[in-house]
């Protein structure tokens, strides 16, 4: 039988999933783009880094590495819009799955 605990990863990375954006723009394109709807021009509500983006889907992940900042990035872009849509900005939990090989009981010993 497998078995798995959930536990939550230290508190390094905040993840913020946004979309809504342009389809297929390139890196540094998005980067501006988010750089400006944050006010980005202080180091206080900057990223550390982007995770991923989804092109063909004008999404992307951004990464945080504080408190403080992932708070204030998020109520900053929950407000923003984008070609006149409100932006979609969804928190992604940082969960880590582990698993391991234990027989739940022994059913030959008695």
């Amino acid at each position: 039988m497998v078995q798995s605990s959930l536990q939550l990863m230290p508190n390094f990375h905040h993840q913020h999933y946004i979309s809504k954006l342009f389809l297929i723009l390139i890196r540094h394109e998005y980067c501006v783009l988010i750089h400006f709807k944050l006010r980005a021009t202080c180091i206080e509500n900057k990223w550390a880094s982007i995770d991923v983006i989804y092109y063909e889907y004008g999404a992307l992940v951004l990464l945080f590495d504080n408190n403080e900042r992932a708070s204030r990035a998020f109520s900053i872009l929950q407000d923003a819009t984008f070609d006149n849509k409100q932006l979609l900005v969804l928190l992604l939990p940082n969960i880590q799955v582990f698993t391991a090989v234990r027989p739940a009981y022994n059913i030959h010993s008695r």
